[in-house]
Parts: structure tokens; sequence; C-alpha cells
């Protein structure tokens, strides 16, 4: 015959060293990790601007911690880690509260949804980067895309120079241009890239989303330029892209914005190449 008084007194005893011990486990992890860590490693969640090998250094500072079998672990795991690509990502939603700096080889990823510009959040330092842009959404019907280095516009900086398909005065296909091959357009206030050749100005067939956009940066002071290729609905595109100031620094990747669009939902993937 099983004795259920003691079952019951053994379960609650079970039950009482658990608590203690999610207590104690709670205790830790607030003293020795990094409060944003702290927080992802409770709910179990992964936050990748907070999980990197520079915010698990902050838990070596616990000098009980770094001696103790998962102190070392740790340490030979940042170090290991030294010098190795790094993976960032957060929703425009929730943007990181200071700048993500980018070394060679690291990635970025930035979602948004429904917005009328895309602020990148990105330091930007003389060198060579790579951004993929794919608009799943876009309300414009004259859809061009503007780039702010820096967040700001500079007034009349910019020259570009473009191909594309154009209509012949309707909305409909085929796509015939009476342009010539290259067009350039000049004294732009920011980084111009322009998607499909009126001259319809509300096109809601052609000049329209979903497109995407592969851009090369280059942020040289003395070489600021951008070269992008890409595709709307209306068919492909190229754009070359110059800032003609080469004096200013290059210092945030900055903002990107469609000229008329105010619901802009997608995908922004960036790599720092060089």
């Amino acid at each position: 015959m099983t004795d259920t008084t003691s079952l019951d007194t053994a379960a609650a005893a079970l039950a009482a060293l658990q608590t203690t011990i999610a207590a104690e486990r709670t205790a830790v992890l607030a003293e020795i990790l990094p409060p944003a860590l702290n927080t992802d490693v409770m709910l179990g969640t992964s936050n990748a601007l907070a999980i990197t090998p520079l915010a698990l250094e902050g838990a070596l500072t616990n000098s009980g911690f770094a001696a103790s079998p998962i102190g070392v672990a740790l340490a030979a795991f940042i170090a290991s880690s030294a010098g190795l690509p790094k993976s960032y990502s957060f929703d425009l939603a929730a943007p990181p509260s200071s700048p993500v700096l980018l070394m060679p080889e690291d990635r970025l990823t930035i979602t948004f949804t429904g917005v009328s510009t895309i602020p990148m959040h990105v330091t930007a330092q003389p060198g060579v980067y790579k951004a993929s842009l794919i608009a799943t959404a876009n309300n414009t019907t004259n859809s061009d895309w503007f780039w702010q280095p820096n967040d700001i516009d500079h007034s009349g900086a910019f020259t570009t120079w473009f191909t594309e398909n154009a209509d012949t005065g309707t909305t409909a296909a085929p796509f015939v241009a009476a342009n010539a091959i290259a067009q350039a357009v000049t004294a732009q206030n920011a980084f111009y890239f322009d998607l499909f050749g009126g001259p319809i100005t509300a096109d809601t067939i052609n000049d329209i989303g979903p497109s995407m956009h592969d851009f090369l940066i280059s942020t040289a002071t003395v070489a600021k330029m951008i070269k992008q290729t890409g595709g709307i609905a209306g068919g492909p595109v190229s754009n070359f892209a110059k800032w003609n100031d080469t004096s200013t620094p290059w210092t945030s990747l900055g903002t990107i914005r469609d000229s008329g669009g105010s619901a802009i939902s997608g995908t922004l993937l960036i790599k720092r190449l060089k």
C-alpha cells in the first residue's frame, strides 16, 4: 500500500527545491551577465545585437565567474571568436541605441514594415560596402530611391547616370523607350536612383513594387559612389550615382527613402566588404 502522504511531502519538497534552484540561477545570471544578455538567457531568446563575444566579455569582469569552468570556457570562446565575421539584426521598429559599426565581412539585417524612410543606423568608414534591398510592399506609383549619406540632404551635390525601361505614353506593355541608352540627372540632393521612365507620372502597372536592388558602395572621402542594379514591375534598371564633393567624410551610411512611398515593407541586407 502506497503512503500518499509521504509522496505528497516528497513532491512538495522537490517543487520547493526547484524553486530555490531557479531563484539562485536568476541571481547568479543577474550578477555575472550584462543586463541585455541576461534577459535573453532567461527568456530563451536571441538578440543578435546583444549576444556577441563583445557582450559576453562583460561576464568575465566577475572574478569568481571568470575562474569557474564556465568562465574559462567562455574566455576561450571569446578568444577563438576574435576577428571572425559577426552578424547583427534589428527591426526598424526597435532600432539599436547606437549605430552599428561593421568590420570587414560583418553583416547586418534590417527588417521594416509600413515605413516612409529606412535609416540604417550604421557607422560608415572609408571602405566598400554592399547592400541588398528587397521591397516586398511599396505603395508609390512612381518609384525612385534616394540614399541620403550622413542621414541628410546635400544641396545639389550628386549626379546620376541610368539606363531603364520607359513607357510610350500609356501604362501598358511593351515598354518601348524613345530615350537615350544612358541618361544623366544632375544637381540632386542625395544619391538618386530612377527605376522606370515616364511620361506617366502615376503609373499603376510599370513604376511600382515589389522590387529588389543591389548596391555597391564606395565610402572613400575622395570617391563617394554607389552602383545600383535591380528590377521593378516595368523591368530591369541600372544606376550609377556619384557624390561630387571630395572633402566631406561619409560617417553614417545613411537613410534610404522612396520618392513617394509611405508604406514600404521588406528587408535590407548590408555587408562590409573592405
